[in-house]
């Protein structure tokens, strides 16, 4: 996916507008870098992930979770590594939208099994570990002391309503 779109063509609130700046100004390139996103379904994440590889020289790389997540758990893993080397030193973004499975709990539902949330778990070490941007997309927020804990520092807020086209 290449981005076409551009800041000055859309509008976000100030703090979610401030959050993308400061994910563009501080990513490095060559170094784990992992931003969350997190709103409700049309409120703009994927756009404003274009809109940072655009802005950051990058080419946008969207992951289905659904393809990459087995229930067998080394398949995951064999996959995920894969998808992570072929990203490496390509100058490109990683997209895990709709990806609120990775950040469920334990005890978020009686029929979840214990060998699923050790396998999130364990694919987010993986993402954490990959030398070069990734973001996260989810609708609801995870718990702020378990993001702390990952040392994930851009958690972005989106609001209900999508960016619209700025008028001149």
């Amino acid at each position: 996916m290449v981005p076409e779109e551009d800041w000055k063509h859309r509008t976000y609130s100030p703090a979610t507008l401030s959050g993308l700046k400061s994910v563009c100004r501080d990513f490095v390139a060559g170094k784990a870098f992992v931003c969350v996103f997190v709103g409700e379904s049309g409120s703009g994440k994927a756009l404003a992930a274009e809109m940072i590889a655009k802005e950051t020289d990058q080419i946008l790389y969207r992951i289905d979770l659904a393809a990459v997540i087995s229930k067998y758990i080394n398949e995951t893993e064999k996959k995920l590594q894969k998808l992570l080397a072929r990203a490496e030193g390509t100058r490109t973004v990683l997209f895990f939208d709709e990806a609120d499975a990775l950040f469920a709990s334990r005890d978020s539902s009686p029929t979840r099994s214990d060998r699923v949330v050790p396998q999130y778990v364990s694919i987010l070490d993986s993402i954490d570990r990959y030398p070069g941007m990734v973001i996260i997309a989810t609708s609801t927020r995870p718990d702020y002391r378990w993001l702390m804990q990952r040392k994930y520092r851009y958690i972005i807020d989106f609001h209900k309503k999508p960016p619209t086209r700025s008028s001149k």
